[in-house]
């Protein structure tokens, strides 16, 4: 964090390891530290994605802490990449 406004960023992931907590019991403190974050990014100009999004109340709390993007199995599961020759 203390490097963060010295990198040309133009959105940060928040680690699945914060986001599992959130939206669920106990998980006030996590969603105190997603809070921080995106207020951080924000301030910053820098758009923030969660990882790892697998359930709505993940994403209700998401959205209350203003992450505005999320990625995860609520979403869709991953995709095959093609590759071209």
């Amino acid at each position: 964090m203390a490097q963060l406004h010295l990198l040309p960023l133009d959105i940060v992931k928040l680690d699945l390891s914060l986001t599992a907590g959130a939206g669920h019991a106990g998980g006030a403190r996590t969603e105190a530290l997603c809070r921080s974050v995106v207020t951080i990014a924000a301030e910053l100009g820098i758009a923030v994605v969660a990882e790892g999004v697998e359930t709505p109340e993940q994403a209700a709390a998401l959205t209350r802490v203003g992450c505005g993007y999320g990625q995860g199995f609520l979403y869709g599961g991953p995709t095959p990449r093609m590759i071209t020759v």
